[in-house]
C-alpha cells in the first residue's frame, strides 16, 4: 500500500511538472472544464460481469494549459460509481471512485472546432461496499479518450467526449479477495472556459 501511495505522489508531481515548467516558453491558454456524463463498467472478470452493474454518474473538472495549436495537457479529478450484484450471488454492491489523472491531447483545429485525441494514465481509489460492508483501493490506470469542442467565442467553449479506462481493483468480502477491474467507457459533456 505504501509503495501505490508513493507512486501515486510521484504520478501527481510529475503532471504538475508537465503542466507548468515545461510548457511555459510556448505561447498558450490556460483552461478549466468540467464534464459531466455517464461510466458505463466493462467488468469481464472473476464474480464481476458488466450485465450486473448499471451505468452510474461520473463528473470531472480538469485544468489544462495548451502547449500549441496541437497539443495540451491536462491534470484532472473525477468521481464515477456503479451499482449491481455479484453473479455469483444476490448480494449487493456498490463501486464509488475517486482519481487523479493526466491526459496528454493531440488536438485539430478546424476553424471554432477542436478535434482531439489523446491518452494518459491516473491514480484511482475505490471504495467498494457490500451491505453493510466495505472496502477500500487505491490502483493505477490509464485511459484514452477522443471528443470535439466548440468555440462559442475567445473564452467559452462547449464539447463532447468519450473515454475509456483501463485500471484492476481487489476487494475483500469477508475471507475472500476478489480481482476485478474497473475497466469502462465514459461519455460526457463538456463546459470549459478559457482565459
Amino acid at each position: 500500500m505504501k509503495r501505490i501511495w508513493r507512486m501515486g505522489f510521484f504520478i501527481i508531481f510529475a503532471s504538475f511538472s508537465l503542466i507548468f515548467f515545461p510548457f511555459q516558453s510556448f505561447a498558450g491558454d490556460y483552461y478549466v472544464s468540467f464534464k459531466p456524463g455517464v461510466y458505463i463498467p466493462q467488468y469481464k472478470h472473476g464474480f464481476l460481469q458488466d450485465e450486473q452493474f448499471d451505468e452510474g454518474p461520473n463528473l470531472e473538472a480538469v485544468f489544462g494549459k495548451y502547449v500549441n495549436n496541437n497539443l495540451a495537457g491536462e491534470l484532472g479529478i473525477g468521481y464515477f460509481e456503479t451499482k449491481g450484484e455479484l453473479a455469483s450471488s444476490s448480494t449487493q454492491m456498490k463501486e464509488q471512485v475517486f482519481d487523479i489523472f493526466y491526459t496528454l491531447k493531440g488536438l485539430i483545429p478546424l476553424g471554432p472546432v477542436e478535434l482531439y485525441g489523446g491518452g494518459g494514465f491516473g491514480v484511482y481509489i475505490s471504495k467498494t461496499s457490500f451491505y453493510p460492508d466495505h472496502d477500500v483501493n487505491t490502483n493505477l490506470g490509464l485511459h484514452a479518450l477522443a471528443g470535439g469542442i466548440f468555440n462559442i467565442n475567445e473564452r467559452l467553449f462547449l464539447g463532447l467526449e468519450g473515454k475509456y479506462l483501463w485500471s484492476s481493483a481487489s476487494f475483500t468480502n469477508g475471507s475472500v479477495t476478489v480481482d476485478a477491474q474497473l475497466d469502462g467507457i465514459f461519455v460526457g459533456a463538456i463546459v470549459g472556459v478559457k482565459f
